[in-house]
Parts: structure tokens; sequence; C-alpha cells
């Protein structure tokens, strides 16, 4: 038996082979990334910030809430009750304009009292005479609302009342308080009770005559920095008729302690004289707390 072949032309091998589907192609894209450069660019860079200027728009942070609170005081070591006491603002204080002063003081010439605002550079920037709420001779109550301009942003102050002599006028008190002026903000105020005498002469107690060229003088207080107190003894017309400094016989800031000294002085006549002791401010330029009393001198 024979095998039969069937023979397929070439062209429809090729026919078949031209008439099969055509392969989808895949083309397949690899993304390109270029990481960020790290770079700082100086060109584009800000630079150290301008100079601050009154022009300067300023951020306050501050809290959201403000409390009253008690300023404590040294303990007083049997001082007597302070004269001019300046009852708020009180000690460290932020205050921006108008704020009011409340106080005491008294007996004072003509019932009245002056209320100095000092800058940091020890310019005046109010002063204002108050009357006092009292009944005439006697001790009474001020209150006051004060105004103030200032060029800066903050400024350290003092606030200063002065209470005078009942018999000639002169100066023969004065109390203070460090405060900060804010032209913008909210202010932080703390108030003080009535307290002891910040510095108080023990001897003479007053009204007592001398003779012999000196006088010695003793008494008691604290001071706010570590500074000699001044004495002084003024005679008619603000005569300087004699003056030292001692130091208080405490050693720390704000604690009280005792002073004494011996004052030489040299007149010709019998004259009715003012001794003073003082504090001088190391921060803004005055003084911190006067106290005087008025004695007979003999040459």
């Amino acid at each position: 038996m024979k095998a039969s072949f069937v023979a397929i032309p070439a062209c429809m091998l090729m026919a078949a082979a031209c008439t099969s589907p055509p392969q989808p192609t895949v083309e397949v894209i690899i993304p390109t990334t270029t990481p960020p450069s790290t770079e700082v660019s100086i060109q584009n860079s800000p630079g150290p910030p301008p100079p601050f200027t009154t022009t300067t728009p300023v951020i306050v942070i501050e809290n959201p809430f403000s409390h009253l609170t008690q300023t404590p005081e040294p303990p007083s070591i049997g001082l007597s009750t302070e004269i001019v006491s300046i009852l708020r603002p009180g000690p460290g204080s932020f205050v921006t304009s108008p704020f009011r002063v409340r106080g005491q003081a008294g007996p004072t010439w003509l019932d009245r009292v002056e209320i100095k605002l000092i800058g940091e550079d020890g310019r005046v920037i109010t002063e204002l005479i108050v009357y006092l709420n009292n009944i005439p001779g006697n001790l009474g109550s001020f209150n006051k609302e004060i105004e103030f301009t200032t060029p800066m942003f903050a400024e350290a102050a003092r606030l200063e009342v002065h209470n005078f002599s009942t018999i000639n006028g002169e100066l023969d008190h004065s109390a203070s308080v460090n405060l900060t002026l804010l032209s913008i903000g909210s202010p932080r105020i703390y108030l003080m009770n009535l307290g002891s005498e910040k510095l108080e002469i023990d001897f003479p107690r007053g009204g007592e005559t001398f003779e012999g060229g000196e006088v010695n003088i003793q008494g008691r207080g604290w001071v706010d920095s570590d500074t000699a107190l001044r004495i002084e003894i003024i005679g008619a017309e603000g005569a300087l008729l004699g003056s030292g400094l001692v130091r208080l016989s405490s050693d720390e800031i704000g604690v009280a302690g005792t002073f004494e000294i011996s004052v030489a002085y040299q007149i010709d006549e019998p004259q009715q004289v003012r001794i003073a002791v003082y504090e001088r401010s190391t921060n803004v330029p005055g003084i911190v707390h006067y106290t005087s009393i008025s004695v007979q001198l003999k040459p």
C-alpha cells in the first residue's frame, strides 16, 4: 500500500501566515525623576533682619489673663507706718497710658502731694499736683489718672510721690516704685498693702536743739540696691550745711538693718534745719526714698 501525500503550495502557507492576527506591542516607559536640590540659593536668602525701629511691626506674646497680686515687703523690725504709700501700681507693674495711681500721704503742705513719672534716662515725663481727700491737716488718700508717652515699645521708669512740710512747704518725704511703661500691649498691675516706713530716723526724733558742730543720727530701714545712704543737713533756702554716707548693718539688698553716723555742720547763728536720709537709684536716675525731720541747731 502506498502512502499518499497532499502538496500544499508555499503561497498558501505564506497567505495563512499573513492572515494571522498581529500581536500587540507593549512599550515600557521608565519614568525619570530628579531629586530636589538641597542647595540654598544665596540670591534668594533673606539675609540678616534689619534693625528694630519705632515703625517695625511688633508681636506681643503675653498671658491671656492678668492677675492683680500683692507685692511682699521685707520685715519691718519695728518701723513706723509709711508716711507716703503708693498702693497702686506696685513695684514691677507694667502700665499703659493712662493708668491710675492710688495711695495715701500727709499731713502735707496745703493738703497736696506731687506726682512725678521719671523715664529711664532721667527725663520728667509727667509732673502734677494732686490734693488729698482728707480732713485738712491730716492724713488722706490720693487717686489720680496719669497719662504718658514713650518713644519706645517698653521703657523702665519710676513713679514718685512727694510729701511737703506743713511748716515751710519744703520736701520732707517721698516714696517711689519702679515701673515698665508700655506703648503697646496689656497692663499688668501689682498692688501694695499699707506697709512700714522704708527709711526711718530714730534719733533725733524732731524738734530737738543741738549745738557743738556735730549731730549723731541713727535710724533703720532697707535699700533696693547695694548702695550707701546719703545723710544731709539742709539749712535755709536749701543750703547744704553738712553731709555724709552710711551703710546699713545688713549686708543684703532688701534686708532691714540699722545705721548710725555723726555729721559735722558749720553755722554762724542758730537756725532751724532739716536732717534728711535718702537712697539714690542705681537704675532710673533720682531718689528712691527720702525721709527727713526738722531740728534746731546752734553754733
